[in-house]
């Protein structure tokens, strides 16, 4: 038996880190049939990953502060 949790047997898990100057601050993942297509979830998880990564890396103010969820006033 794979998972722990009765509720997600015939589930799985995929996350991908999200990186900030090289170092984690969070986690892009999502919950799928056991039977998915892994192919294109990983690949899916790995480009929102990579462009969030690449938001926060990048220092433009309007979205370092979308994504530390201040807000304009």
């Amino acid at each position: 038996r794979e998972n722990q949790v009765k509720i997600m047997d015939n589930s799985t898990l995929i996350y991908k880190t999200v990186m900030r100057d090289n170092v984690p601050v969070g986690a892009i993942g999502l919950i799928g049939p056991t039977r998915m297509n892994y192919g294109r979830a990983i690949s899916l998880i790995d480009n929102i990953s990579d462009s969030v990564s690449h938001l926060i890396d990048s220092g433009d103010s309007d979205n370092t502060m979308y994504l530390n969820g201040e807000t304009d006033g």
